[in-house]
């Protein structure tokens, strides 16, 4: 009730995104790079941390930052990375269950919804996978501005989801509204 400190958790690298709290544990991605370019070789990686204590549970690296907020769903852990992947792992564990390729930075934090998640990319292209493995369902080219600094286009919103609807912005000017599947 005082907003006194209740712990501080040390990482290696700066958190770009809020965290995701499900179950007791705050889930968080961090890594050296956002926006900019460092001279350090990219790295990235998620965290789960105990809610009450600050103690890290878990960490899945990836190769470059992880700038999204993470979903949890159905025991699982959905995020983008700037190394161009999608992940989903357990969220008890941090083992990988699988990876979708885009190979462009997914910077627009991921929504689950039944069976399926929805993400957009800086490639433009708002994707909509199977949550089991990952497979695409569809995808839509949104377009989008390149920006200078090798930020790219594209989808860098994060999806709304409210009565089996899909909502996107895109840097086109343009927001999308799409059928969600379950």
């Amino acid at each position: 009730d005082s907003g006194g400190k209740r712990w501080q958790a040390e990482v290696n690298y700066p958190a770009w995104g809020p965290p995701a709290y499900s179950g007791g544990k705050l889930y968080a991605g961090i890594g050296n790079g956002t926006f900019v370019k460092s001279a350090d070789d990219p790295v990235g990686e998620v965290l789960c941390l105990n809610a009450d204590s600050g103690n890290i549970i878990w960490r899945y690296s990836a190769q470059d930052s992880v700038n999204t907020t993470i979903a949890i769903a159905d025991g699982k852990a959905y995020f983008g990375s700037r190394d161009g992947f999608l992940y989903c792992v357990d969220a008890n564990s941090g083992e990988l269950v699988w990876k979708f390729p885009v190979g462009k930075p997914v910077l627009s934090s991921p929504s689950v919804v039944g069976n399926r998640v929805y993400f957009g990319a800086n490639d433009g292209i708002v994707y909509c996978l199977e949550t089991s493995k990952g497979q695409m369902v569809w995808s839509f080219d949104a377009g989008g501005i390149t920006f200078l600094m090798d930020i790219e286009g594209g989808v860098l919103s994060s999806p709304a989801i409210s009565n089996r609807k899909v909502y996107v912005g895109s840097s086109n000017m343009t927001f999308y509204c799409f059928e969600a599947e379950e």
